[in-house]
């Protein structure tokens, strides 16, 4: 039988407004659900993983706030996209580094 283990987080925004990450390991199997060392230490990669994803969603709000010009946003926003797509085609094909 195998598991999954997973964190569910979510951050106020302030106004009412919320974000919320999660973390999945599956198909864990039961010989490592149940020892204590690595349980411990995925929930806590899980942790990390999603406090990372926060703090990077807010990096990423502080680069395109609100207030700025809709067309600049979207063609900053584009711009992050299109390079992440990069990055991770890069990673499928094994030409870079994960």
């Amino acid at each position: 039988m195998e598991r999954t283990l997973r964190v569910k987080r979510l951050y106020s925004l302030g106004d009412y407004r919320n974000i919320e990450f999660e973390d999945f390991l599956v198909a864990i199997p039961d010989q490592l659900l149940f020892d204590e060392g690595f349980t411990s230490e995925a929930y806590y990669l899980q942790l990390v993983n999603v406090e990372l994803a926060y703090r990077r969603y807010i990096n990423l709000a502080a680069k395109y706030p609100h207030g700025m010009a809709v067309e600049e946003a979207i063609k900053g926003l584009e711009m992050e996209r299109e390079n992440t797509l990069k990055s991770l085609k890069a990673i499928i094909n094994g030409t870079t580094e994960a």
